[in-house]
């Protein structure tokens, strides 16, 4: 097997990939490899608008919170300025990352939801394989933000967000008056 064929990590030991549309896809990453192809497919002027940063964050930049913060301001190229073949790719990566993730009733009601949104795609960090990268596709009410932390190395980490109305957020708490037993300092111990 040729270095770099599918099944094949860069190190040339045996990978961990599966097919999604005919196409090989790391299980580990599997949007990475499809967000660098819709990289590619936007050509230099679109990759210039689409690049944010020649840097790429520490890790996702909403974080571990349970609720993301409120205004977050789309960044890169919308999806309304992408030819086909970079609007197919685009489609296929909020599918792979977003609806791919959820139960089958659930995914067809999200991906029905932003159907009709103009997306953005935004890339931080250098575009060359193997290097750490961020990319973040947003829309209305939509947040998917993946980061690959360490050159070469498969840490992959990402997060499917609905900003609006995150499910991560503790409705309970804010609906409950605060408890004496449950506020209490070290002194009190």
């Amino acid at each position: 097997m040729a270095a770099g064929a599918p099944g094949e990590t860069r190190r040339g030991k045996p990978g961990k990939s599966v097919a999604y549309a005919g196409q090989p896809v790391s299980r580990r990453s599997p949007g990475g490899g499809l967000a660098r192809a819709l990289l590619n497919a936007l050509g230099a002027a679109g990759r210039a608008t689409a690049v944010a940063s020649e840097r790429a964050p520490n890790d996702i930049r909403t974080g571990t919170r349970p609720h993301a913060a409120d205004g977050i301001e789309p960044r890169g190229v919308g999806s309304t300025r992408l030819g086909p073949a970079p609007q197919a790719l685009l489609s296929r990566l909020v599918v792979l990352t977003s609806a791919g993730r959820l139960p089958a009733e659930l995914a067809a009601r999200e991906a029905a939801r932003i159907a009709t949104d103009e997306l953005s795609f935004a890339w931080d960090g250098p575009t060359t394989p193997g290097t750490r990268h961020y990319y973040r596709v947003q829309g209305n009410d939509l947040l998917i933000e993946y980061d690959n932390t360490k050159d070469d190395s498969g840490n992959a980490h990402s997060v499917l967000r609905r900003p609006r109305s995150d499910f991560g957020d503790d409705v309970t708490g804010r609906a409950l008056p605060p408890s004496p037993l449950l506020t209490c300092s070290h002194s009190d111990l």
